[in-house]
């Protein structure tokens, strides 16, 4: 189930501290360019990449073998 898959994620992310430490880049990004200087595309361009850089390893092998074992059942 997508959803069920999505919950465990966040729950995962939010247990390990990569939510906090993403929040906490995304401030630090609008308060070094400023607000006004910054489009929320330009945030997402900056932001995403080192949030997907920063998914701890154990996360990832977890989430994948879980979709492999939705996508084979």
């Amino acid at each position: 189930d997508p959803c069920s898959l999505k919950k465990l994620l966040v729950k995962r992310l939010t247990e390990c501290g990569w939510r906090k430490n993403i929040e906490e880049i995304i401030r630090k990004t609008i308060l070094d360019r400023g607000q006004a200087n910054l489009t929320c595309d330009q945030l997402v361009q900056e932001v995403v990449p080192k949030a997907r850089a920063m998914v701890p390893v154990n996360v990832r092998k977890e989430m994948l073998m879980r979709v492999r074992a939705a996508l084979e059942s």
